[in-house]
């Protein structure tokens, strides 16, 4: 459909969406989507990582899911919809980890 539009009907589209899900994995068909893309303009969050305090604040470029306040497990469901105790949350790199995930994904558990 995007194709159609741009190609064939000469419309501009923007696209947004999330390139990785919480386990750090490509989401959905965005991969074929950028692929697509003539254009990224990438936007960041801010990380909510909060110690003693104070918030992280540093650019935020994972979605980290928490369930019942604790990050969610690798093998929990991709998609989850709730409320802030189960929810999502912006987090930089640093303060991004999801336990149980394989030593070789993008996002080792033992972070």
């Amino acid at each position: 459909m995007i194709k159609h539009l741009a190609c064939d009907l000469d419309i501009r589209v923007i696209v947004a969406g999330l390139q990785r899900d919480f386990r750090g994995e490509p989401f959905g068909s965005m991969p074929i989507i950028l692929l697509m893309a003539q254009n990224l303009h990438p936007f960041t969050a801010v990380c909510t990582f909060e110690k003693n305090g104070q918030i992280c604040g540093q650019p935020a470029t994972e979605t980290y899911r928490q369930i019942g306040g604790q990050p969610a497990d690798y093998n929990d469901p991709v998609i989850l919809v709730g409320d802030k105790e189960e929810g999502y949350e912006a987090r930089c790199v640093e303060h991004h980890f999801v336990p149980g995930a394989p030593p070789n994904t993008l996002y080792p558990a033992n972070q």
